[in-house]
């Protein structure tokens, strides 16, 4: 992969810290700038001689997850101006895997691989929103029930317990609050590493103050890398035009408190550190700016690195072989003479050599954006990925996947499409799991990441994202310029995208979005009646009553649903449960409460909150 040069349209963000961390923060990159690895000196080794079954029995599991990180941007994988001597030092004392995939590069789905030794179609988490379920066991649970301590620090609003991923941690902390790096609006789901780092600093010492301590597990999540790519550090001089390096600086600082704490304690040479990537970040590499869209290099490469002093000598290397984010539960197990769930898709990393094992990638993000979604394998020396134009590249000669050898008559993707085809069989009849209802606050927090919510659409009849990459990153542009509160700017956008647009759904939903957001309502109107109109389904129905709700136009929005949603859709609870909100506003409340009660019994999940909002005020107002 190659490095591009980091875009960010954001103020000075060290204007937005607080005067002191600044000061600390400038002068862990004065230190970090002095301790920059020279060079690859680690040597290459089979797993299997250094990865000892039970080897790490009785240690402590420090697993650390960096967010959105691009391995070439990490100084043990060779990038030169990184600032990352934590990491580099993990490296040094470690065995670092130099072709590890990430399954999807989306954020919960990825940690929920990493957490369960499972592939998403298995789990039913394919998409950021999603819940997994209590069914699944997750490493805290395992560990937790073989008398470890659990503890979790996260950064990131998309890995809250409400997503299903805090199962088996008895601590589970994520905190947001009014200082940090961006504005309020956004605030709600990103947390800084330092204070991740300090959360799980005064864990540790109220762990010290027992005399009855078992081995503990704790997980740092560091979210930094995530755009918007905004540090103190990169008021630097050696981080100018490279805000996105100075976030990785920053975390592999605070990460440096956090060994330097178990260290101090004499805790570091019996804890196994486990360091992993969740997924890449695309930088315009093969069009796509951010994540999630593509199955390219840029975004599924992870970084992967188990270190301890007391285990590892120096540093070894792995590069002869695929492994994936999914063997890690496995393989952590081994080493910790922890038995190991039977149902996994990961296997141990420790595992021989086979140059036809494949990694299964995927990614429905693109469902959310209006576009296909995509699968693949990825072994060794090739990729292949299943989409409406179908992509397949030999990566030990073309490894920037420059180009694209899809024949659909050659050996090597036949051999591929078979195995791939096998797989989703298999998880064919897994259901997606269920989405929590979520907060008009919580829908803010994910369209400030760019997670600009899924659909149900899984047709044939999708366009390639190819097709729409380049609108796709404006209207990430667009979402991220109103989580800074900038909507004349996102609205400048979001027209423009409109215009080129032709009609597709996506960039008009959002135009309609930003005139929500700025208060104009009759505007949003305008452009969802119109779309409505031109593309007429229950969904661009629905989204049009919604603007009449908005506007108090209860009548015009019950006559809309009963005609055009409900026509066409009966079950769509959401549907329902609007029209019980219009009928409570116009003082109909028998009428009302049998509408929540359609909503409940044909989409119970999804519709909690308001759902239960909207029986309680009608059942007290319809009662004799």
């Amino acid at each position: 992969m190659t490095s591009a040069t980091d875009r960010s349209s954001h103020a000075s963000p060290a204007a937005r810290w607080p005067y002191a961390l600044v000061v600390v923060a400038l002068a862990l990159a004065a230190w970090g700038a002095l301790r920059s690895a020279p060079g690859d000196a680690s040597t290459p080794i089979d797993p299997a001689k250094v990865l000892i079954p039970g080897a790490a029995q009785g240690f402590n599991l420090l697993f650390v997850t960096l967010d959105t990180t691009r391995v070439d941007r990490l100084g043990c994988y060779g990038y030169a101006d990184a600032q990352t001597p934590t990491i580099n030092a993990l490296a040094a004392r470690g065995v670092r895997f130099d072709d590890a995939i990430t399954s999807v590069p989306v954020t919960l789905p990825s940690h929920s691989v990493m957490m369960t030794g499972k592939y998403p179609p298995a789990t039913g988490v394919r998409d950021n929103g999603q819940t997994l379920a209590e069914d699944h066991v997750t490493l805290a649970e395992v560990l937790s029930s073989n008398g470890y301590e659990t503890a979790a620090f996260v950064g990131a609003f998309v890995l809250d317990r409400r997503w299903g991923i805090s199962q088996g941690f008895a601590t589970y902390d994520f905190q947001s609050g009014s200082q940090g790096l961006i504005s309020a609006d956004s605030l709600v789901h990103e947390r800084q590493a330092d204070s991740v780092s300090r959360s799980a600093l005064q864990w540790f010492k109220q762990r010290r103050e027992r005399s009855d301590r078992e081995p503990f597990f704790v997980w740092l999540h560091y979210f930094d890398p995530h755009f918007p790519y905004e540090s103190p550090l990169a008021a630097l001089p050696e981080f100018e035009g490279r805000p996105y390096d100075a976030e990785i600086a920053m975390v592999d600082a605070q990460l440096k408190r956090v060994l330097d704490e178990l260290a101090g304690a004499g805790e570091l040479d019996n804890t196994l550190v486990v360091l992993a990537t969740d997924h890449g970040e695309g930088f315009y590499e093969k069009d796509e700016a951010y994540h999630g869209i593509f199955l390219y290099e840029s975004t599924v490469h992870a970084a992967l690195i188990l270190s301890n002093p007391r285990l590892f000598d120096r540093a070894y290397r792995v590069d002869d072989r695929v492994v994936g984010m999914v063997d890690l539960v496995p393989s952590i197990l081994e080493l910790l003479a922890v038995p190991a769930p039977a149902d996994l898709d990961g296997r141990s990393l420790r595992a021989p050599r086979d140059d036809q094992r494949f990694v299964y990638i995927e990614t429905e993000f693109p469902l959310a954006n209006g576009c296909a979604a995509l699968y693949g394998l990825r072994r060794h020396n090739d990729k292949y990925i299943s989409a409406p134009r179908s992509e397949y590249y030999d990566l030990a000669r073309d490894r920037q996947e420059e180009t694209n050898l899809f024949d659909p008559d050659s050996p090597q993707v036949n051999e591929l499409y078979g195995h791939l085809k096998s797989m989703l069989e298999r998880w064919s009849g897994i259901e997606p799991t269920s989405t929590p209802a979520v907060s008009p606050s919580d829908i803010n927090a994910l369209h400030g990441l760019g997670y600009v919510g899924g659909t149900t659409h899984h047709g044939d009849d999708l366009p390639d994202p190819k097709d729409h990459i380049h609108t796709i990153n404006k209207i990430t542009d667009v979402l991220r310029l109103k989580g800074h509160g900038q909507l004349e700017e996102a609205l400048a956008l979001v027209n423009e995208v409109a215009a080129e647009s032709e009609g597709w759904n996506v960039p008009v939903l959002h135009q309609a979005m930003i005139y929500e957001a700025m208060g104009r309502l009759d505007e949003a109107e305008r452009v969802l009646r119109a779309y409505a109109e031109n593309f007429p389904s229950d969904k661009s129905y629905y989204d049009y009553a919604i603007v009449l709700e908005k506007q108090g136009r209860y009548e015009d929005c019950l006559n809309l649903v009963d005609s055009e949603v409900l026509t066409r859709d009966r079950k769509l609870g959401a549907a329902h449960l609007l029209r019980g909100e219009c009928l409570i506003k116009l003082q109909r409340y028998p009428d009302a409460l049998a509408a929540c009660e359609e909503a409940q019994r044909v989409d119970p999940d999804r519709l909690a909150d308001r759902l239960h909002d909207c029986l309680r005020t009608a059942r007290q107002h319809a009662a004799p």
